[in-house]
């Protein structure tokens, strides 16, 4: 007899099987979902309080940048900012800021999330600080080393670890270079005819006198952006001046005759003295205003942007040093091209009249006559400028910046010139750029001199060859002299224009 299988039940088998693999795959799903979601959550969040973090560094930064803004000036501004820090001097003796009173000033992020202010300076086994945290100096605040912290709720956080500088505008100038300037005269300047127009910056220095004299035929226009003129002005006959830059006068103004003096920029003038038919017009105060003069060189401002160099002369053993008057007294000039082919034009010599020159830095120690057009050029002179303009008007216009530096690199003495005297002495000089100093040169003819700001540069000689850079006879600090000189006769410094800067940012 045939026995039948029962086969009941497995269907139901089968499908508790598959909804059992089933279960265990969605499961698996929602599992790696819930982690994914968990770990964008865990990204998010932590995303989240880094730009929150960043936030409440900028926001630092503004509450800093507001206090300084709402001062009357500089020096009040580093004050009220110095007490919002909470600055003071530690058990170390270093300055440093206090933590409270940073986080305070984190005005608007602390609302975000909790905002906790340390520092990452190295500190003693009291954590008391062991190295200066918050330097104030003359244009800057700098806060060291400060760790920005942000927590939420759930406890998640993010940190920023950077150095925040806030810079004041210097002097209420920036930085400015000689070729900045289409003069530096370190005695007077005459305009006897013509029209004559300054572009660049310009200084005079010729204390107790007449320090820029405008003829009866002469009209002179200073578009300085910064001008200093250490003396008295004086403009007369039918003269014309007109001011419309920035132009310091620590002297009297003299507008005699029929002479006008119009000023639509700022001035800054001692007393004006004006006869009856003469014409003063954008002026209402006449009287002193005391520029400062405390600042300002004594004997100028062309000799402080030299160095003194040393050269050694034919045959001699040893090096020996000459001064500004000697090295113009022995070379006349060279002409050079610049990279983009445009001429450039050094002129060291005692000038007489110089008549229509271009891209020119102009070196003198005796009276220059400038008569014609002087474009991108500046003049740098120990003794007078006169002007005297026959013919077109003459626009000082100061170097450019390519030029400039083409005519630092470059050597004095170039074309043929291999010779040149100084005090009776025949000293050979080899011309070419600065690459063509060999880059080994016998130690016997190597002389290494101390600048004028205490670097070291060397001055080589092959055989009886002087080389002699152009770019070291010009101090390597001259536009920290310039702004310094600029500075100390500048308006009330306004604190309008602060800057932040970060250093040494990092987050965690």
């Amino acid at each position: 007899m045939k026995t039948l299988k029962n086969n009941k039940g497995a269907a139901m088998v089968t499908v508790l099987i598959a909804v059992t693999f089933i279960l265990i795959l969605a499961s698996s799903l929602l599992y790696m979902s819930y982690m994914n979601y968990i770990s964008k959550a865990l990204r998010y969040s932590s995303t989240d309080m880094f730009y929150t973090a960043e936030f409440a560094l900028d926001d630092l930064s503004s509450t800093m940048q507001e206090i300084a803004a709402d001062s009357a000036d500089i020096a009040t501004a580093k004050t009220n900012v110095s007490n919002a820090l909470g600055i003071t001097t530690n058990s170390n003796g270093k300055s440093v800021y206090t933590y409270s009173n940073v986080e305070n000033l984190i005005q608007v992020a602390s609302q975000e999330a909790s905002i906790s202010i340390n520092c990452a300076a190295q500190k003693d086994i009291a954590g008391v600080e062991t190295e200066n945290t918050a330097i104030v100096s003359a244009n800057s605040i700098t806060l060291k080393a400060v760790q920005v912290t942000a927590t939420t709720d759930e406890g998640y956080t993010s940190t920023i670890t950077s150095d925040i500088i806030l810079n004041f505008p210097p002097g209420a100038i920036g930085e400015m270079d000689v070729n900045d300037f289409s003069v530096i005269a370190d005695a007077p300047i005459t305009v006897e005819a013509g029209d004559l127009v300054v572009g660049g910056n310009i200084y005079i220095h010729a204390p107790g006198t007449t320090a820029l004299h405008v003829k009866s035929l002469a009209c002179v226009e200073l578009l300085s952006n910064y001008g200093i003129i250490y003396g008295n002005v004086v403009v007369e006959g039918t003269g014309v001046l007109c001011i419309t830059g920035d132009v310091k006068v620590t002297g009297d103004i003299y507008v005699r005759d029929n002479a006008v003096l119009i000023c639509s920029g700022e001035l800054g003038h001692g007393t004006i003295h004006k006869d009856p038919n003469a014409r003063v017009l954008g002026i209402t105060d006449f009287s002193d205003q005391n520029i400062p003069t405390a600042g300002l060189p004594t004997a100028g401002l062309a000799d402080l942007l030299f160095e003194d160099v040393w050269i050694r002369s034919n045959g001699a053993a040893s090096f020996r040093e000459i001064t500004l008057s000697d090295f113009i007294d022995g070379i006349g000039w060279g002409r050079y091209s610049a990279s983009s082919g445009t001429p450039v034009n050094i002129k060291i010599n005692q000038q007489t009249v110089e008549n229509g020159v271009s891209n020119s830095l102009i070196l003198a120690d005796e009276a220059v006559t400038i008569r014609g057009e002087y474009t991108n050029s500046t003049c740098v002179c120990t003794s007078n400028i006169i002007f005297d303009i026959t013919t077109a008007p003459t626009y000082m216009q100061c170097m450019s910046d390519a030029t400039y530096q083409n005519a630092k690199d470059t050597l004095v003495g170039t074309n043929g010139r291999s010779g040149m005297q100084i005090l009776g002495e025949n000293v050979n000089f080899h011309g070419g750029t600065i690459t063509d100093i060999p880059a080994s040169p016998p130690a016997a003819d190597t002389y290494a001199g101390n600048t004028h700001s205490g670097a070291t540069i060397n001055y080589y000689c092959n055989g009886n060859d002087n080389y002699l850079p152009f770019g070291n006879f010009l101090i390597d600090d001259s536009s920290t002299v310039i702004t310094q000189i600029f500075a100390s006769v500048g308006t009330t410094q306004l604190p309008k224009n602060t800057t932040i800067i970060y250093d040494n940012w990092s987050k965690e």
